[in-house]
């Protein structure tokens, strides 16, 4: 039976954080922001996203805030692999060699760090090719009530210690409290990106990115 959200606002609220006098409401705040923090260390939502189709000579394409990382990218028939933004710019400037198939992608951001995306060398030169890519997210709005949690049952005490480290960090200024959950909610995010990467096919939860109906985990 899958764990709800509401269940962990309660136990967030109950035993383990005794010592805060939390509301609802900011217990379920506190909750998704563990989530958030549990999803982008364990990297455990993915989704097959489409972020065309391309324009022709353009390097840049917007990426959802909600993208962790990028992990592979096909334009057209031909592939893309990740490589940092320095040897993007090395590529660019000639000083390295041209991979002999597909390309080469990085995770770019606007000059105010507020836009997510994603730079191509070669630059596109077709328009209207498909770029399909696998990426690993963030859910794509806060939970609440019902919803379950997106992760396996065994592993979603992370994101309730990773609530209360945040807690403890924000309302009590305990930062060796803080430290102890949050090195709690590490190691389950470390124990939940190993069953990431061994399991195989995709899990239950199916979660829409920037309104794109395709994508899915």
């Amino acid at each position: 039976m899958a764990v709800l959200f509401s269940e962990e606002v309660a136990q967030l609220r109950g035993a383990e954080a005794a010592g805060f006098d939390l509301s609802e409401a900011q217990a379920a705040k506190l909750l998704n922001q563990g989530i958030d923090r549990l999803a982008a260390r364990s990297e455990w939502i993915k989704v097959e996203a489409e972020y065309g189709p391309t324009v022709a000579e353009q390097e840049r394409y917007e990426i959802p805030a909600n993208t962790v990382r990028v992990l592979s990218v096909q334009i057209g028939e031909s592939p893309y692999v990740p490589v940092s933004v320095k040897d993007l710019w090395e590529l660019k400037a000639g000083r390295k060699e041209a991979p002999a198939e597909g390309g080469v992608f990085a995770e770019r951001f606007s000059e105010d760090g507020a836009t997510k995306t994603l730079g191509f060398y070669p630059v596109p030169e077709e328009a209207e090719e498909a770029i399909e890519a696998l990426a690993a997210i963030t859910p794509a709005k806060d939970l609440s009530g019902e919803d379950p949690l997106p992760f396996p049952d065994q592993n979603c005490r992370g994101a309730r210690d990773f609530a209360i480290a945040l807690a403890y960090e924000q309302l009590d200024e305990n930062i060796e409290q803080a430290r102890f959950y949050e090195e709690r909610g590490e190691a389950e995010a470390e124990r939940l990106r190993r069953l990431a990467n061994s399991r195989v096919g995709s899990g239950p939860l199916k979660i829409p990115v920037a309104g794109r109906k395709r994508w899915r985990r």
